[in-house]
C-alpha cells in the first residue's frame, strides 16, 4: 500500500504542487519513499503533472493499493471529471496513467480523497513549503500550457 500526499501552492508567483510518497502508513514515523514538487503554468497543470509523476513512481513499486490524498478539497474536483478540467490534454493523460494502473490487475485499487491540513501521519505544511521554495527539488517548468487545446479538438 502506497500513500501519496499532494498539496498545491504558489511560490515566487509559480503554481507548484508538492508531493510525498509514503510506503504503508505509520502515524508515528512515516517512511517517505520520495518527495518533490512539480511546477506548472496553472494549478491544474501542476496538479496533473504531480499526480502523473507520483503514480509513475508508485507503479514501479508494484503496490495493489494507492491512496491519493489531495489538499484542499477542490483539488479532487480538478483531478476528476468536472468541466473545464476534463477537456484538457493534461487531465486526459493523467486519467490514462491512472487507468493503466487500475487495468493492470483486477486487485488494484485507487482511492482519491481530500485531506485536512493537520491529519495525523500527513507531512507537515512546513515540509510542503520547504519543497515548494527549493528550486533544486522541482521538476522542470513547462513554458506553455500543455492543455492549450482541448482533447476533443485534438481528436
Amino acid at each position: 500500500m502506497i500513500h501519496i500526499f499532494v498539496q498545491p501552492m504558489v511560490a515566487d508567483g509559480i503554481p507548484i504542487t508538492t508531493f510525498f510518497l509514503c510506503h504503508g502508513h505509520s502515524y508515528l514515523n512515516p517512511n517517505y519513499i520520495t518527495h518533490s514538487s512539480q511546477p506548472g503554468v496553472d494549478q491544474t497543470q501542476a496538479l496533473c503533472l504531480a499526480v502523473q509523476t507520483t503514480v509513475d513512481c508508485t507503479i514501479a513499486l508494484k503496490p495493489t493499493h494507492i491512496h491519493l490524498w489531495l489538499r484542499p478539497l477542490h483539488m479532487v474536483n480538478c483531478l476528476l471529471t468536472l468541466s473545464p478540467h476534463r477537456d484538457t490534454h493534461i487531465t486526459y493523460d493523467t486519467h490514462a496513467v491512472l487507468l493503466t494502473f487500475l487495468s493492470a490487475d483486477p486487485s488494484h485499487l485507487l482511492y482519491v480523497q481530500a485531506i485536512g491540513p493537520n491529519w495525523p501521519g500527513t507531512p507537515p505544511t512546513l515540509e510542503h513549503w520547504r519543497l515548494a521554495m527549493d528550486p533544486t527539488l522541482r521538476g522542470s517548468r513547462p513554458t506553455q500550457p500543455i492543455n492549450a487545446a482541448t482533447a476533443k479538438q485534438a481528436m
